[in-house]
């Protein structure tokens, strides 16, 4: 074997061992990350909290519109009342094929009557 070979047998041993340790260093990082505990974080328990008041249904008593040719319902206050409920017609004669519905509040509103 010559000088040559030789220093070349030995560039690539050195060059395997080099490349060894490197995925060694790099398979102990990977083990270390994934080893790594987590932290998890317990609720943090309040003192008694208080028991939680049933709402009532704010439009329980109001009046009920509904159109049964198009499946539509809504709900709407005692002091309002429906003044007009009419396909709304163009000044051209265009009739809407959609139901308008006017809604006016019933007695004084700011002062006014």
């Amino acid at each position: 074997m010559t000088d040559k070979d030789k220093s070349f047998f030995v560039k690539i041993i050195l060059a395997i061992v080099i490349f060894v340790a490197f995925l060694t260093v790099l398979g102990l990082m990977v083990c270390l990350v994934k080893n790594k505990p987590v932290k998890i974080s317990q609720p943090q328990v309040s003192p008694a909290a208080e028991p939680v008041k049933s709402v009532e249904d704010e439009t329980a008593d109001w009046k009920t519109y509904n159109n049964p040719e198009v499946d539509f319902t809504f709900k709407y206050p005692l002091e309002w009342e429906i003044t007009a409920d009419y396909f709304y017609e163009t000044l051209s004669g265009i009739k809407a094929t959609k139901r308008t519905v006017n809604l006016k509040k019933v007695g004084k509103m700011n002062g006014f009557q």
